[in-house]
């Protein structure tokens, strides 16, 4: 009998701590970083860069299927100390005006993105990081991949492109406006 209630009792202890253990991290132990030197491209002109000097303003567009329009961005992990994991970071972007089917898509760049005149014609697009979709509030979610692999301290780069044959979706990248990366301090996905 006595066995019988020992067991009994570790199992409700077990119970009670894994209900009480949080489901989702903290927004405390999330950090928010946002895109930075947009870079805007037309796909028929891709070694003419737009805006020539780096701003804070992005677009992506395509008309008819023709005529797109990218934008580069760039994110800076801040550094973090006595961390020993890797984090998972996801993208996003918020508070955008978008009109068509409200659909970008995100890659990495295979080059550094640099500042024109040493504006490296046109890095080629490299590795798949998900499509987008964005709400009718201007907020992003995402359709197939929900991590980005990232480290503290590390510069990302991406492109990002329309989805589909008619998109403009635009922004000026502000406190709550533009695109993000939210730096997940769990390492786990």
């Amino acid at each position: 009998m006595k066995g019988i209630f020992s067991v009994a009792a570790f199992l409700a202890l077990a119970s009670a701590i894994v209900s009480s253990a949080p489901l989702a991290p903290r927004t405390d132990d999330l950090i928010f970083v946002p895109g930075t030197n947009y870079f805007v491209i037309e796909q028929a002109l891709p070694n003419t860069v737009i805006t020539p000097n780096a701003t804070s303003t992005a677009m992506i567009s395509i008309t008819n299927g023709n005529k797109e329009i990218d934008s580069f961005v760039t994110f800076q992990i801040p550094p973090a100390t006595n961390v020993t994991f890797t984090p998972t970071c996801q993208f996003m972007v918020k508070n955008v005006t978008a009109t068509g089917s409200k659909r970008l898509q995100l890659f990495t760049v295979g080059a550094p993105i640099t500042k024109p005149p040493t504006f490296n014609m046109h890095p080629f697009y490299n590795q798949y990081e998900g499509q987008y979709v964005i709400d009718a509030t201007g907020n992003s979610a995402p359709v197939d991949v929900f991590r980005i692999p990232c480290a503290f301290g590390e510069t990302l780069q991406f492109v990002m492109r329309p989805q589909n044959t008619n998109d403009m979706i635009t922004w000026t990248q502000g406190g709550d406006v533009g695109a993000f990366l939210q730096v997940n301090f769990e390492s786990s996905i």
